[in-house]
């Protein structure tokens, strides 16, 4: 459960490198803004927080999110966007479903902008 009257950030993409730099922060500015961190390997993020925000815990200072399924129904004030296509090897020479990715979570982000509008968003 989040703050009352406390900005909800959503991360999405929270295990990409520079998210993982922007969730630490989040989480460890006590009370500043709540942070929802988006992620497809929330175990990959535990581990990382836990190794360097141990005082920060889970549901009180910050909501780790396995998936995406809930995003458009959450109430967010702002959005960052650090989704990535992954490694280079990843893809094995073929880039067609490179720009994919992005198109996706760009469009799942539009979605959540027509509920509310008033909602920050940053890519």
């Amino acid at each position: 459960m989040s703050p009352v009257n406390v900005p909800i950030v959503a991360v999405l993409g929270a295990t990409a490198q520079i998210a993982k730099s922007l969730s630490f922060h989040l989480c460890t500015e006590r009370g500043a803004m709540y942070p929802l961190l988006y992620t497809r390997r929330p175990e990959v993020l535990r581990f990382f927080l836990a190794r360097n925000a141990p005082g920060m815990r889970e549901g009180e200072h910050f909501r780790i999110c396995a998936g995406y399924d809930g995003f458009l129904s959450e109430e967010i004030d702002a959005v960052v966007n650090c989704v990535g296509v992954g490694t280079i090897s990843k893809h094995k020479g073929d880039y067609r479903g490179y720009f994919s990715v992005y198109e996706h979570f760009d469009n799942l982000v539009l979605e959540y902008l027509k509920r509310w509008p008033e909602t920050r968003y940053v890519a």
